[in-house]
């Protein structure tokens, strides 16, 4: 039961990269497109507005598959940077030509006042 369980949770967990997310907006995108069209010249030519109806039914599921996290959009996960604290107390802020610390920063702003 647990290997059930697994399985569905693998199929199901919502986790998909950046490359995942832009092949499934291509896919979806090329079935709206070519379903629609497809389905509405097919009803148009069968005049029969049910034919079409049942195109569009067929593009609705269509995208609910497609659009579930599948293993082909979990191939490329991100690299993320180790986190590193900061040791230094100092922070340089950048005043485009002249850049100051944070302690004569703060001079500069009680003088002004």
């Amino acid at each position: 039961m647990d290997e059930l369980s697994d399985l569905v949770q693998r199929y199901t967990a919502g986790l998909i990269d950046f490359r995942g997310q832009e092949l499934s907006e291509k896919i979806i995108s090329k079935i709206v497109y070519s379903g629609v069209g497809l389905a509405c010249v097919v009803g148009y030519v069968t005049q029969d507005f049910m034919i079409m109806v049942y195109g569009l039914g067929v593009v609705a599921v269509l995208i609910l598959i497609f659009s579930l996290p599948l293993p082909i959009y979990k191939k490329n996960p991100p690299t993320w940077l180790e986190y590193t604290p900061i040791t230094s107390s100092k922070v340089i802020i950048d005043h485009g030509d002249k850049k100051t610390t944070s302690a004569s920063a703060k001079k500069t702003a009680t003088k002004t006042d």
